[in-house]
């Protein structure tokens, strides 16, 4: 698996992530609250990769938390 950059922008009310795609993988983007424990809520609809840039939204949350992309291959 290729390496992914992740850019977010903050200077608005919602998360934007953003990534560069390879075409066929599908991507998630997931939040939790504790890094340690507790399961991974998805926060944006699973996408399909089509080699461009996809951005990826989600309101703030109340409070402190986690994200993380995962990715798929076919």
């Amino acid at each position: 698996m290729s390496r992914v950059d992740v850019t977010a922008n903050t200077a608005t009310t919602n998360l934007v992530v953003s990534f560069a795609s390879e075409p066929h993988r599908l991507y998630t983007l997931q939040y939790r609250t504790d890094l340690r424990s507790g399961s991974w809520s998805n926060v944006a609809a699973e996408c399909k990769g089509s080699g461009s840039p996809i951005p990826l939204t989600n309101d703030w949350p109340a409070s402190t938390g986690y994200y993380r992309l995962k990715i798929q291959a076919p």
